[in-house]
């Protein structure tokens, strides 16, 4: 599998939608579940810098002599390859104050470092302070954000519930190459 960050285009916006919605209903099982509509992604991530995580599958398209597709790819040789890509998570952020206001990967995609990279991906990653609220009763992504170097900063509550503000500190020099 081969991840590839970008700047989210709007032929993507379909599959951002989508996964925002499916997860959100899934997630936030305290929430009736039509509360959440397709419309909500474009509203709540107005003037937002979102960044989304595709992936890459790679398809010989090379015949052999008889005509036949060949069937393994290294890409690494000068075969021909068509490449396939599905969004499989974004990363939605609030450049002015570096607060995360979405991070959601496709739920068949989690646990393959795809959190992680759309974090790394953000402008100045290493060396900023960001910030994001996770809802307490989120405790799949209080682990995920915890496991990433997140420590408590505040709470608070929101419409959807009560929520922790979380932030990820600069890193020093020596930490910052240890986490790549």
């Amino acid at each position: 599998m081969t991840i590839r960050i970008r700047q989210i285009y709007p032929d993507d916006l379909a599959a951002v939608e989508n996964i925002f919605l499916e997860l959100r209903r899934q997630t936030y099982t305290w929430v009736a579940p039509e509360k959440f509509q397709p419309t909500d992604f474009a509203q709540q991530t107005q003037g937002e810098n979102i960044l989304i995580a595709e992936n890459h599958t790679h398809s010989v398209v090379n015949l052999d002599t008889d005509g036949a597709k060949v069937t393994a790819c290294t890409c690494n040789s000068a075969c021909t390859c068509l490449i396939s890509s599905k969004v499989v998570g974004f990363i939605a952020i609030q450049e002015e104050g570096k607060f995360i206001h979405h991070l959601y990967v496709d739920s068949r995609q989690q646990r393959l470092g795809i959190g992680r990279a759309l974090l790394r991906s953000l402008p100045d990653w290493w060396n900023a302070t960001y910030q994001l609220k996770c809802l307490r009763l989120n405790q799949r992504a209080m682990t995920f954000y915890h496991a990433c170097g997140f420590i408590a900063a505040g709470a608070g509550v929101s419409e959807d519930g009560e929520y922790i503000l979380l932030e990820h500190h600069a890193m020093s020099g020596a930490e910052s190459n240890r986490a790549n």
